[in-house]
């Protein structure tokens, strides 16, 4: 009866890894991660049947096992992920047209210029997120962005310009 019991949470596990391999939205540290806790969780009720002392016990602390373990993870939304990724853009954005707007070694027109090139930045960075197929690309994707926006203004001198 115990070892039947054991065979179920064995199974608890599989598919519980099975769901975690296939959830787009974690990346592969959380992934590990979660598979570890599924690990940790059979581990903890495999040891509360070995403790049964009748089978009622047994399949009590097999069914609260599986519960255990399918517990461990709830299916991300990838979606979710991207729209986090795209806030972070657009602060990035936000961020890097404060600068221009208060750089002074800059012309009106020089300022606008860069302002639109933010946007282009941001624009052609979000386009990346949202074709990640996976939370580790929507990660790289987003990093790259951030930088790339940043990298749009340069602050200037005024006293360069001055002279």
């Amino acid at each position: 009866v115990k070892a039947a019991a054991k065979a179920d949470l064995e199974k608890a596990a599989q598919a519980e890894k099975a769901e975690i391999a296939s959830d787009k939205s974690l990346t592969a540290a959380q992934r590990t991660e979660k598979e570890q806790a599924v690990d940790a969780a059979k581990t903890a009720e495999e040891a509360k049947i070995a403790s049964a002392e009748n089978a009622d016990k047994v399949a009590e602390a097999k069914t609260a096992g599986v519960a255990a373990i399918a517990g461990v993870h709830t299916p991300g939304d990838l979606e979710t992920v991207k729209a986090a990724a795209k806030a972070d853009l657009e602060k990035a954005a936000q961020a890097e047209k404060a600068e221009i707007a208060s750089d002074k070694s800059l012309t009106a027109a020089q300022r606008t210029e860069k302002e639109q090139a933010v946007d282009a930045a941001k624009t052609a960075e979000e386009a990346k997120i949202a074709s990640a197929e996976n939370a580790d690309k929507v990660a790289e994707a987003k990093t790259a962005g951030v930088a790339a926006i940043a990298g749009v203004h340069t602050p200037g001198d005024l006293e360069t310009v001055k002279a």
